[in-house]
């Protein structure tokens, strides 16, 4: 009996080791996925123009349902915002990405507060702002503690291309072109 414990124990000593000594090995981000898995994803989005990333995520929002969109009920008066944006806050009003932090609501939209060289558009994560600048197309997600001038964290094509990177559990090859 004895002999049968001991070898239990040291089964289970083995499996904790392959499992937390091993994790050390693999590098992985802010949600624990690995590092190799979202540069894949990343290079799929990269390859899209602004107009194949907008019909992807059209059928992205007409096929997910932890994706939550508001349509927009009046045009955006944002005249600050690049004509894409402008568009894109015309047409949906909130996104909602359940399976993430991440949120667009279009009556937030406003100087961002502790740079007003940006416009804030929602949130990428916990102290992790979406932000654009005036007449820019493209999107920055900012790190909040980062110092003055350093606080770009993740520089986005579009809006759309940013939807498709925080939509990650999804495969972008899978989604047709609507």
């Amino acid at each position: 009996m004895t002999l049968l414990a001991v070898l239990v124990l040291l089964v289970v000593a083995v499996l904790l080791v392959i499992r937390f000594g091993l994790s050390e090995l693999f590098e992985v981000d802010r949600r624990h996925r690995p590092l190799k898995t979202l540069e894949r994803h990343w290079d799929q989005i990269r390859a899209l123009s602004v107009e194949q990333a907008r019909r992807k995520v059209k059928a992205l929002f007409e096929q997910h349902p932890a994706i939550l969109v508001t349509p927009a009920k009046t045009p955006a008066d944002l005249p600050e915002l690049a004509p894409g944006l402008r568009t894109f806050f015309s047409e949906i009003a909130d996104v909602d990405l359940e399976f993430d932090e991440a949120y667009l609501f279009r009556d937030d939209i406003a100087p961002y507060d502790r740079n007003t060289a940006f416009i804030r558009l929602g949130q990428d994560g916990p102290h992790h702002p979406l932000v654009t600048r005036p007449n820019d197309e493209r999107v920055y997600v900012l790190a909040e503690d980062a110092a003055a001038g350093q606080e770009v964290e993740t520089e986005y094509p579009s809006l759309y291309h940013w939807i498709l990177a925080v939509s990650r559990e999804i495969d972008v090859k899978q989604l047709p072109d609507v």
